[in-house]
């Protein structure tokens, strides 16, 4: 460990009170954790200098908790860390390291074994974040299962918490049966939203253009529209199918977490097997069901359960108004319409007459072609879009599964008659009147069966979680993976200086040379996601370049971490981007490490393995802001006065 405490350093650091800038911050995440089978060492960069003076921008970083009554996060917003003791308190503080060294952070005793993301749509399952397996009495896998919870570390074990900062995430010992099953089916509930919700938002997304178009045309008064119009509001209709095929299949999620919930639907594990075996048996016994007659042919034999399902009547209505658009898709049969005719095929979808476009009403529009372009004009030419509930299809899914939001863009044609022609972005939002969208309320009502085990300690570990806050002073920032070996501060820094990093790296070692063979291997089954911490959206994915390792005479392994392109092809240009930075906004930026599930093997581990292969991870990050520190000459030339 490398540390900064000389007196020169405490000459400068007594200088830099006024602000915290740099050009790259690090996170150590050195943590003693085990992959698959190895137990991995704690080895901290550098701890010491956490303060420079920036003459034009600044990156920050701190270790996010929340505060003690969980109503937000906790943000120290002194200049510096200055008089603070303790690397735990530092890492809470706006600067350029984080260090997870310390013991207190339990990382010591997590062993990794491998796993399945469970993120449908791109999110996160918040309630089952992963997928692992179970065995039967001979040892043989005979399932794979959702589940996992995060828990912080107590000083004795990890303990289920709603706590931000260092995370671990598995499962709990000592669960029942029904208990596992109650989780899967948290687990399938979330998951089911989530697909609904991303099947309406990519449709939105590939057919927002023409929604916009016929409401322009509309505001126009113009008399047709033709065959792209027609079958876009046929491609919505398939989408939207799908997705509410996807809400059923929730609501039978549902329908099964109650029969295994503590919601006093039944009063033991006996009642709660043979609930969910009456549920199945009416389920199957549908004949050729429709869009929502599943749901419904037990809610006609278990209507004490009906109350619980919340939201259960916008879903019907949504498929009652799918029937209605299809109905007004079948009456067009050439290959242009009117546009009433399109409009009324459309309007169950997206009711063109209750949308707003920069705050107009269509009717309003039409009155006032002026004030629009007026307002678009102003809004930098972007059409802003708003739907919110009872205004279609669309937005009942917003209710039911949270609210989303596309851009795209629109052509300069159906503008032009409005005023001068000018292309313009459009942004679509499909919002809902609804604080909690159903489904969440749906899950958060359910009781987990025999809550005590809930209590039990995460005795196998999948992951871990990194929990941070990012700003910069900066205007237009994205944030950015550095895999580079570079300074936190200056940009021509010595690498022998205490503030330069190690990149974005993964380091094995082993004692054992019989197995040095398969470090490279095990190295390229990790994978370290960047999520979104409140609404668990998947922002990237980084994986480590085992093609290229290097291997120095120590033994040590290292290769470099870089993020995927859209291709899955390692970002060697660096320009793929974590997230969008706001001017002296803070960003929430959860980093999850696991093993992939999909891809490790038997040959990738062995029995010999254990505490004889160890390493550490290393991230950085940078900004494609152009941020130029001030010189301070005693700082930039500062080399550590200790190692460790």
């Amino acid at each position: 460990m490398q540390k900064t405490e000389n007196k020169t350093n405490n000459s400068v650091r007594s200088k830099l009170v006024a602000a915290i800038a740099m050009l790259l911050v690090a996170t150590i995440m050195v943590v003693s954790s085990t992959y698959a089978w190895f137990t991995l060492s704690t080895k901290p960069e550098v701890s010491g200098i956490s303060t420079a003076v920036g003459a034009n921008g600044a990156l920050e970083m701190l270790l996010l908790t929340n505060d003690e009554e969980y109503s937000g996060y906790f943000y120290n917003n002194h200049k510096d860390a200055e008089g603070v003791e303790g690397t735990v308190n530092r890492n809470r503080y706006w600067g350029n390291l984080v260090d997870l060294s310390d013991p207190s952070y339990g990382s010591q005793l997590i062993t990794l074994y491998p796993s399945l993301l469970n993120a449908p749509g791109g999110v996160i399952n918040k309630d089952a974040p992963v997928k692992f397996p179970t065995y039967g009495p001979d040892g043989r896998v005979n399932d794979v299962i959702p589940g996992g919870m995060f828990g912080i570390y107590n000083g004795d074990s990890f303990k289920k918490s709603e706590d931000y900062g260092f995370r671990g995430l598995g499962a709990a010992s000592g669960l029942t049966e029904r208990q596992i099953a109650f989780k899967s089916q948290l687990s399938e509930i979330f998951g089911n939203q989530s697909a609904a919700k991303s099947e309406a938002y990519n449709s939105l997304s590939q057919n927002g253009a023409v929604v916009a178009n016929v409401a322009i045309k509309k505001v126009q008064g113009a008399s047709e529209c033709g065959k792209t119009e027609i079958d876009a509001v046929k491609s919505m209709v398939a989408s939207l199918r799908t997705a509410l095929a996807k809400v059923e299949d929730a609501y039978i999620n549902a329908l099964y977490a109650y029969a295994y919930s503590d919601n006093g639907v039944v009063a033991d594990d006996v009642e709660a097997a043979a609930l969910k075996g009456e549920i199945t048996d009416i389920i199957n016994g549908v004949d050729n069901p429709q869009l929502g007659d599943k749901v419904a042919a037990v809610l006609a034999k278990k209507v004490d359960i009906k109350e619980k399902l919340t939201g259960y009547a916008t879903f019907t209505a949504a498929v009652t108004a799918l029937g209605t658009a299809q109905a007004g898709l079948d009456a067009i049969t050439g290959e242009t319409c009117s546009v009433d005719q399109i409009v009324t095929a459309l309007s169950p979808l997206v009711n063109i007459d209750k949308v707003k476009i920069n705050g107009y009403t269509v009717e309003q529009a039409k009155d006032d072609k002026s004030a629009l372009i007026t307002e678009i004009s102003k809004n930098g030419n972007n059409v802003v879009v708003d739907m919110t509930t009872g205004g279609g299809v669309y937005t009942d899914i917003a209710d039911l599964c949270g609210e989303y939001s596309v851009e795209f863009k629109v052509d300069v044609a159906p503008i032009a008659s409005l005023g001068e022609p000018f292309l313009v972005n459009a942004f679509m939002n499909a919002n809902s009147t609804f604080n909690t969208p159903h489904f969440d309320v749906i899950r958060g009502a359910l009781v987990r069966p025999e809550s005590a085990g809930s209590d039990n300690p995460i005795s196998e570990f999948y992951g871990y979680v990194i929990d941070l806050a990012f700003r910069t002073n900066a205007q237009n920032a994205k944030l950015l993976l550095q895999t580079e070996a570079a300074d936190r501060i200056y940009n021509d820094n010595k690498e022998d200086a205490a503030t330069y990093g190690k990149g974005s790296t993964m380091t094995f070692k082993t004692d054992d040379p019989n197995f040095s063979s398969q470090i490279t291997s095990l190295m390229s089954h990790l994978r370290v996601v960047f999520y979104n911490t409140n609404d668990f959206t998947i922002y990237g994915e980084a994986r480590l370049d085992t093609t290229n390792t290097t291997k120095d005479e120590n033994g040590n392994v290292t290769a470099k971490l870089y993020m995927l392109e859209e291709d899955d092809t390692l970002d060697k240009d660096g320009d793929v981007e974590i997230t969008a930075l706001g001017t002296n906004q803070p960003k929430h930026v959860s980093v999850l490490v696991y093993l992939d599930g999909t891809t490790i093997e038997n040959k990738d581990v062995a029995a010999t393995a254990l505490e004889s292969m160890y390493g550490s991870l290393n991230l950085q990050f940078t900004t494609d802001a152009v941020l130029v520190p001030m010189d301070y000459a005693d700082l930039h030339d500062a080399k550590p006065s200790t190692q460790g």
